[in-house]
C-alpha cells in the first residue's frame, strides 16, 4: 500500500508540476501559417490529370448572364448548380462569384476545378447550418484546388454552429486536392454519414484550412479516410475550436483506418488534433483504427488530446501517433489523462517539452505505450 500511494503521489505531482509548467497562457489572437507550414506544389501525377481534365471541362462563365461580375458581388448560385447539373467535367470562372445559403451540390462522378483566380464566397447567411460544398450520397468525385469563403464575420445571426466549407456524407471516393477554405461558420470541411452510412474512401491533400470558427476539419463517420500533406489553423469562435476533430456523434457511426500524414496544426485554441470515442462505448461491432504519422502542432492549446469521459466501455482497435511534435503549446503537448477506451494508444518517436515527464504521467495508464 505505501508504495502505491508513494506511486499516486508522484504522479499527482508529476501532474501539477506539468501543468505549472505548460499553463503559459495567453490571450488568444490570431496567427498568420507561416510559409513553411503551408502546402507544397501537388504531385506531378495530379497535375498531371488536372490539365486533361481542364481540356475537356465546361467553364461555367458560359452559364452567367451576359452583363455578369467578377467581383464577387453578385449571386450565381443558380446558373453554377445549372452547369454543374448538365456537365460532369466543370470549370469555375477564373474569378471570385458569390453563392447563398444553399450552397451547391456535387453530382456522381463529378469533376469540378477550380482556376488560378476562382472562389466561392458565401452571401452573408442567417441559418445555422449551411453546405457552401455539398457532396452527399454520391461517389466518384474530385474537387480540384476549390478556394471557399464562408460568413463568420459577417453571419447574419448568432444561433448554429455547423455552416460548413465542405461538407462530405454518405459518399465514396472523393477526393478534395489543394483546398483553401475559411471563415466557415461551423467547420472548414466535414466528413460524417446520413442514415447510417458512413462516408468511404475520403482523400484530402494538400489542404489549407484556416480561421473558421469550431473546427477546421471533422471527422464523425467514415472508413478510409487519409488526410495528406496540408495545414489547419485558428479554429475560433464555437467549441471544440480544434484543427483536426475525430469524433462519432452517435454509437453506431463508424470510425475505421483514419490516416493523418504530414500535417501541420498551427494555433488552435483547443486541440491540434483531438479523439473523443466515447460515443461509440457500447457498439455491438466494427473497429477503430487512427494513424497519425508526422504531425507538427505548433500553438495550439494542446497539440494532441485522446479525450472522453471515463467508462468501463471497451473499443477493439488501435490509435498509433508516430514521428510527430509538439511546440509552445499553451496547455501542454499532451492533454492528460489520455482515454484510451480499452483500445491499444501508441506514441512512437513524438518530441514533446519534456518526454520524461510526459513518460511519467502515461506509464501508469492501462493500454498506453509511450517510446
Amino acid at each position: 500500500m505505501p508504495n502505491n500511494i508513494s506511486k499516486y503521489l508522484l504522479v499527482i505531482f508529476a501532474v501539477l508540476a506539468f501543468a505549472c509548467h505548460s499553463r503559459s497562457q495567453t490571450q488568444y489572437s490570431y496567427r498568420n501559417i507561416p510559409a513553411k507550414y503551408l502546402p507544397g506544389k501537388l504531385p506531378a501525377t495530379i497535375l498531371v490529370e488536372l490539365e486533361l481534365a481542364k481540356k475537356q471541362a465546361f467553364d461555367v462563365t458560359n452559364m452567367l448572364p451576359s452583363d455578369f461580375v467578377k467581383d464577387g458581388s453578385v449571386d450565381y448560385t443558380t446558373s453554377i448548380q445549372a452547369a454543374l447539373n448538365a456537365h460532369s467535367i466543370v470549370m469555375m470562372p477564373d474569378f471570385p462569384v458569390m453563392v447563398n445559403d444553399s450552397g451547391l451540390t456535387i453530382n456522381n462522378g463529378q469533376v469540378l476545378i477550380f482556376n488560378s483566380h476562382s472562389s466561392l464566397y458565401l452571401k452573408p447567411s442567417a441559418l445555422p447550418a449551411y453546405e457552401i460544398l455539398r457532396i452527399h450520397k454520391v461517389h466518384n468525385v474530385t474537387v480540384y484546388n476549390p478556394v471557399i469563403y464562408g460568413d463568420k464575420e459577417q453571419h447574419l445571426g448568432n444561433s448554429g454552429q455547423w455552416g460548413m466549407g465542405i461538407a462530405i456524407r454518405a459518399s465514396e471516393n472523393v477526393r478534395i486536392i489543394g483546398p483553401k477554405i475559411s471563415k466557415c461558420w461551423g467547420d472548414g470541411l466535414y466528413v460524417g454519414q446520413m442514415a447510417k452510412q458512413p462516408s468511404r474512401s475520403i482523400y484530402i491533400i494538400n489542404a489549407t484550412i484556416d480561421n473558421n470558427r469550431r473546427n477546421g476539419i471533422s471527422i464523425t463517420s467514415a472508413k478510409n479516410v487519409l488526410i495528406n500533406d496540408g495545414v489547419v489553423a485558428n479554429a475560433k469562435g464555437q467549441m471544440p475550436m480544434s484543427g483536426i476533430d475525430v469524433e462519432p456523434n452517435f454509437q453506431d457511426d463508424v470510425i475505421d483506418s483514419i490516416s493523418i500524414s504530414n500535417v501541420i496544426t498551427w494555433n488552435n485554441p483547443k486541440y491540434g488534433i483531438v479523439i473523443s470515442l466515447q460515443k461509440l462505448a457500447g457498439r455491438k461491432q466494427g473497429q477503430t483504427a487512427i494513424n497519425i504519422n508526422h504531425h507538427t502542432d505548433e500553438y495550439s492549446g494542446h497539440g494532441m488530446a485522446v479525450i472522453g469521459k471515463p467508462g468501463n466501455a471497451v473499443l477493439t482497435g488501435k490509435i498509433e501517433v508516430a514521428n510527430s511534435q509538439w511546440l509552445n503549446n499553451t496547455e501542454g503537448p499532451i492533454r492528460l489523462p489520455v482515454r484510451s477506451y480499452g483500445t491499444k494508444v501508441k506514441f512512437k518517436n513524438v518530441k514533446t517539452v519534456d518526454n520524461d515527464k510526459v513518460r511519467l504521467l502515461l506509464k501508469s495508464q492501462p493500454d498506453i505505450d509511450f517510446d
